[in-house]
């Protein structure tokens, strides 16, 4: 059986929201599952579908989002509020883990992970004749226009762009870990400064002044941030390896294409 897991909680306290509907279920505060409290499958679980969508953050910030259906009137009113504050920014914190329950022979429980770690940018319940259901649009916390992040830098003459994009993701997200894998030949030759209003903003800078840096087909600077870490990374893929891949019967379900 398919596994998923919801966790809402508020970016303040940390605390899990309470879902009215869902009190006395069983499960624990602020938590949507496909399992009960012991684990087993729910077959009374709530249908979701998930639109999550992964790309360099220099591509703008497309819409991810998760759907739910069948929560109650309460959670489809005002008085069930994800949505930011105006001036403030994001309220609510949103995970979502996925994969197989134990159940049938090729379910493989130990594929379940995290798929969504990112903050409500919108969220809106619908009521068509019996159909009601919670959208929830979501994204990593990188400012916006109405709550801008306030990105800044100084790229010193001399200084390597890996050294200058760790200070300012340090400052800009302190929490977030950092993975950069760049050429140590990207290194300013004049000192360059900047001021965006997001962190998507930055990495479209950060492309374009690396494309072409190093050669006519240098495709430049690529930065992701999944909600945990900050991926800064090359432009051209890595060399494809060789050799044969032992491919389990399990890899291959329906027709090979």
């Amino acid at each position: 059986m398919r596994y998923y897991k919801i966790t809402l909680s508020n970016i303040k306290t940390g605390q899990p929201l309470i879902i009215p509907s869902l009190v006395g279920s069983g499960m624990p505060p602020g938590v949507i599952t496909s399992t009960i409290a012991d684990g087993t499958v729910n077959p009374g679980a709530l249908n979701i579908e998930i639109d999550a969508i992964q790309n360099p953050l220099h591509v703008g910030d497309l819409s991810s989002y998760v759907r739910i259906w069948g929560l109650s009137l309460q959670e489809l009113s005002q008085s069930f509020n994800l949505n930011p504050v105006p001036g403030q920014g994001p309220t609510t914190n949103i995970t979502l883990s996925a994969g197989m329950s134990k159940g049938y022979p090729l379910a493989n429980p130990a594929q379940q992970g995290l798929l969504i770690n990112g903050v409500v940018n919108q969220a809106f319940g619908n009521w068509v004749g019996v159909d009601q259901t919670l959208d929830i649009y979501f994204g990593p916390p990188t400012g916006n226009q109405i709550v801008p992040a306030n990105v800044t830098f100084t790229w010193a003459s001399g200084e390597s762009l890996a050294a200058m994009l760790a200070r300012v993701i340090k400052q800009v997200l302190p929490n977030a870990q950092q993975s950069i894998n760049i050429n140590p030949a990207r290194i300013a030759n004049q000192d360059k400064v900047g001021s965006y209003e997001t962190f998507t903003q930055l990495a479209q800078a950060v492309r374009d002044f690396t494309q072409n840096g190093l050669s006519p087909t240098d495709t430049g600077v690529f930065m992701a941030y999944d909600g945990q870490v900050v991926q800064v990374f090359e432009g051209s893929p890595a060399a494809a390896t060789t050799g044969i891949k032992q491919i389990a019967f399990t890899d291959l379900l329906g027709q090979v294409t």
